[in-house]
């Protein structure tokens, strides 16, 4: 759980790899404020199999954060579109 001035923040997944997961937030609401960023760790049992978390960089951007699933949504909404014409032709 990440939280920013107290505030729980949606994390997006942007990117994963073998061994890491790329998670980014929307902090434009808090732009050119001072707020303490808190990370807290929600797991019963952390340190089970030799399971650990690691918080390995932070970093701000400008750029924004991409919406999970636009591309799919948009590609759906294409073949339903074409699955609507095409039933209609016959």
């Amino acid at each position: 759980m990440v939280t920013l001035g107290g505030q729980q923040l949606s994390l997006t997944v942007l990117g994963s790899g073998a061994n890491y997961t790329l998670y980014g937030a929307d902090i434009q609401a808090m732009a050119g404020q001072t707020a303490e960023l808190d990370f807290t760790l929600l797991a019963q049992n952390p340190h089970v199999d030799n399971n650990y978390a690691f918080l390995d960089s932070i970093q701000f951007s400008n750029q924004p954060v991409p919406e999970p699933g636009v591309v799919g949504l948009w590609a759906l909404g294409a073949v339903l579109f074409g699955w609507r014409v095409v039933r209609r032709r016959r």
